[in-house]
């Protein structure tokens, strides 16, 4: 058991050294999801996602999409895929629909 022991502290030591749960915890990266719990919260049409754009060859596209929300286009985004270009725009949508909420 000695010899599990010292492993396992070992591992939770470079673990702690290396990653910080705290962060992770608390880091947001699911802006789609967010951004729809959002506009449900608010009563608000839901987020439509379109691409507008793919740029490059079938094996490195960049894809750019918009988004939405009652026919007002509130964020955009690139990404390597359609998921992450969406990612991209939910987050700049979600940010944009804060500050109009504090603003007001």
């Amino acid at each position: 058991t000695k010899g599990y022991d010292m492993a396992y502290r070992f591992v939770e030591r470079v673990l702690e050294d290396q990653i910080d749960l705290g962060e992770m915890t608390t880091r947001i990266d699911n802006y789609k999801s967010l951004l729809l719990e959002y506009t449900q919260a608010e009563k608000r049409p839901l987020p439509c996602y379109r691409v507008i754009s793919e740029e490059g060859p079938g094996h490195n596209k960049t894809f750019n999409v918009s988004v939405t929300i009652d026919d007002v286009e509130y964020g955009h985004g690139s990404g390597k895929s359609k998921k992450q270009a969406e990612q991209f725009a939910a987050e700049m949508a979600y940010r944009e629909l804060k500050k109009e909420k504090a603003d007001s």
